[in-house]
């Protein structure tokens, strides 16, 4: 079954700004302690206009008339015209794939007279200032930053526009504000670039200087983000090399769309509703030549609704060209066939396999499974959303298969395809074809922002900690641990040896599995009791076990000591990685750590048959970071539907942030979260 979605009529809507209006609630009565950068920067001003201000600027930093500046040949126009109209000779280079100066074409304008690189953080997507300021360094050049369209923008934690002599700020290109720019003079050796010198320049009015601080905030670049990205899962065909890759820290002023008649386009935006504006001027004397694309600017602001983007998108493909994406119903796990194990293999995801999901699903038994496909417009699988309908407390809630006994949930597709599950996620979200009040995600993997995707309230974070194996041998591997840890491990695995017979057993006999299992949980009831999850799901557990044993996945491995089972680790390998699920030990013993030991024997098991990386799965504990982990970790968001959805949503944040509250925090968890 196929879900159809409503298109934009011809009915009069609303109107899209590229800009976001000023709306009350988003003015805070304050000023945060701590204003986002440059606001506070010892060597920043506010101005009138940053095109009046910039003759001044440039001279404070000893620039004179008649010197040059490199600057790439894609530009909008303005920032060239108050170079020139400063008196310099602006000598234009071309920028690569990702945006950078093309380095062989910046050496190849060196020469007399030569003072600056101006570097454009193009649209809020930024490079790494630290790169060229240490380049423009070795060749005693200035740094001029153009960051006009990258209010909020970040490069490797580090603010755009930290890193040079000069650097030009345009707050109202991304905040509802009347016009005025902010400015930053470094000269070498000076901490305030403005000191002792009498600008003639114009400040700006009151009310910029009163809004700016109230309205910056760093969320306001997440949700742009959010909001590229979701255009960018549609309308990636249409966006040239540049920017059709989102940096983690981009303050997206507009969505480039590449068009070979931009004004037809324009125009048809225009009939639909939807603000636009044209990007990179042709100028008449070959500025810019014919380097860089002829594009749009589609509207990503803050203040966007999921119908707005939905509007752009329809108004940018027109009548004529279909949806990039379509969702259908699928009837159940083994519609899809080999399908869904593909892209199950894609995600790296073991409890996204089939095999997974369907020992949950007799076991647990669902009470409204539904599973949507979403499809590329040439018919590709690209993502699967197995979802759950169910009620809890008298509130019907959706929720991903496979809560309880898994560790990561989510979408079903390749991380590459990430963005565009999100997106299509969310337009379920929107338009469900099944009633409910609350969404519930639980332990979505990261990086991705989910809350901002989704329109969804952040609940909690998850650690979720991994290896990845980057060494040669194994001796690489250990050199890369600790010296305390990596001793540990040596010498304890060299004692065992020495004062013991120690036999390290995997289970791969059908015959013999279910007795491997009885060891394995005798040993973790005796670690952690019979209040373990993984002890009241017993049953699935040893159902599963079975089905990996024969697809080749299950490494259960049993150390023996003496010929007396002491510790087990029960793992399974997907995809390429190792899956560290459970475990067990024998809390009687005495002598070296047989945990540590049968823990680094099956990562050392992992790491020689290929396994690029060991996934401790979900939880902080403290032995997970004595390794050199990285952690992305899981997510858990939620969003309401309607007033009791929202109730219920507000009800459930409110226990979760109370520390007085935690034992009802704790019931609500266990039977709303599975």
């Amino acid at each position: 079954m196929l879900l159809v979605y409503p298109e934009v009529g011809e009915r009069r809507v609303r109107r899209i700004e590229v800009r976001p209006s000023l709306r009350l609630r988003g003015v805070r009565p304050r000023p945060r302690p701590r204003p986002p950068f440059p606001l506070g920067d010892a060597g920043c001003r506010l101005v009138r206009g940053a095109a009046p201000a910039l003759p001044h600027a440039i001279r404070l930093l000893g620039v004179r008339p008649g010197n040059r500046v490199l600057v790439p040949a894609l530009h909008h126009g303005p920032e060239v015209d108050a170079l020139r109209r400063a008196g310099l000779e602006c000598l234009f280079y071309g920028i690569d794939r990702d945006g950078a100066p093309v380095t062989a074409e910046l050496e190849h304008r060196l020469g007399t007279g030569v003072r600056a690189l101006y570097l454009i953080h193009h649209l809020g997507l930024a490079q790494d200032g630290e790169r060229w300021r240490l380049w423009c360094r070795d060749r005693n050049l200035l740094l001029f930053e153009d960051c006009l369209h990258a209010w909020l923008a970040h490069h490797d934690g580090r603010p755009v526009g930290s890193s040079g002599e000069l650097a030009i700020f345009s707050p109202p290109a991304m905040l509802p504000l009347p016009e005025g720019d902010a400015m930053i003079v470094r000269p070498p050796g000076d901490a305030d670039g403005w000191s002792g010198e009498a600008a003639p320049v114009d400040a700006p009015g009151w009310r910029l200087r009163f809004l700016l601080p109230r309205l910056s905030d760093e969320e306001i670049a997440a949700l742009r983000r959010a909001n590229y990205r979701l255009l960018l899962s549609e309308l990636e065909d249409t966006v040239a090399a540049p920017f059709a890759r989102l940096p983690d820290g981009a303050s997206p002023y507009v969505f480039p769309v590449t068009s070979d008649r931009p004004q037809a386009l324009l125009e048809r935006l225009e009939r639909a509703g939807v603000g636009a504006i044209g990007l990179w001027r042709d100028d008449a004397g070959g500025t810019r030549g014919d380097r860089g694309p002829r594009a749009v600017g589609l509207p990503v602001h803050q203040e966007l609704r999921d119908p707005d983007l939905e509007r752009v998108v329809a108004a940018v493909r027109g009548a004529r060209r279909p949806a990039s994406a379509r969702l259908e119903l699928v009837e159940d796990l083994d519609a899809l066939g080999t399908e869904w194990d593909e892209i199950a293999c894609a995600s790296g995801n073991l409890f996204a396999s089939r095999e997974w999901l369907g020992a949950w699903s007799r076991h647990f038994r669902p009470r409204e499974p539904l599973f949507v496909a979403c499809r590329t417009a040439g018919g590709r699988l690209a993502a699967i959303l197995p979802l759950e309908l169910t009620t809890v407390q008298g509130v019907r809630v959706l929720r991903f298969l496979g809560h309880g006994p898994s560790d990561q949930l989510g979408p079903i597709c390749d991380p590459a395809d990430a963005t565009t599950a999100a997106r299509l996620l969310r337009r379920v979200l929107l338009h469900p074809p099944v009633r409910f009040q609350l969404f519930l995600g639980r332990h979505l993997p990261g990086p991705q922002d989910w809350a901002s995707l989704l329109g969804a309230a952040r609940v909690r974070e998850d650690a979720s900690p991994v290896v990845r194996f980057g060494a040669a041998t194994w001796e690489e591997v250990l050199a890369s641990l600790s010296t305390g840890l990596r001793k540990e491990i040596r010498y304890d695995a060299r004692r065992l040896a020495r004062e013991h017979e120690v036999r390290h057993r995997r289970a791969d006999d059908p015959a013999a599995l279910q007795a491997d299992l009885d060891v394995l949980f005798r040993l973790h009831t005796a670690q952690w009791g019979e209040r373990s999850s993984f002890v009241r799901h017993e049953a699935f557990q040893r159902d599963f076990a079975a089905i990996a044993l024969d697809r080749g996945w299950l490494r259960l491995w049993i150390l023996e000591v003496d010929g007396r089972p002491v510790a087990a680790k029960h793992n399974f390998r997907f995809s390429g990685s190792e899956f560290s699920y459970q475990g067990g030990r024998d809390p009687g013993w005495k002598g070296p750590s047989v945990g540590l030991v049968n823990l680094s024997h099956a990562m050392h098991d992992a790491f020689e048959e290929g396994a690029r990386e060991y996934r401790f799965l979900r939880g902080a504990e403290r032995y997970k970071f004595r390794f050199p982990v990285s952690d992305a970790g899981l997510q858990t968001v939620a969003r309401g539907q309607g007033a009791l959805g929202r109730a219920a949503l507000a009800a459930g944040l409110a226990l979760d942030e109370a520390p007085a509250l935690r034992a009802a925090r704790g019931l609500v968890a266990r039977r709303a979260l599975g």
